[in-house]
């Protein structure tokens, strides 16, 4: 299955290859993650943390964020809530 047509959620990056497509150190998505639980990646057979184009997004949104000014918590926050797949509706 070609890169394009797999769900958002695959987990396809290592820590040094999200490190690489967002600037983020991979020492600071470390502390995020702990932090303020965003991102989220899946784990490897062997542990190695792995990010989905869906983590890197929300990476992307806290750096804009944090850019503009808005606290670290906030920012996770706000970078969760924009990427959360639609609430059921009843």
């Amino acid at each position: 299955m070609p890169q394009d047509t797999l769900p958002e959620t695959t987990p396809l990056f290592t820590a040094a290859e999200a490190e690489v497509r967002t600037g983020v150190p991979a020492a600071t998505l470390r502390q995020w993650e702990r932090r303020y639980g965003i991102p989220a990646p899946a784990r490897s057979a062997s542990g190695y943390r792995m990010y989905s184009a869906l983590d890197l997004a929300k990476i992307g949104q806290m750096q804009t964020l944090l850019r503009d000014g808005v606290p670290a918590s906030r920012a996770a926050e706000l970078a969760g809530q924009a990427h959360a797949p639609p609430a059921p509706r009843p």
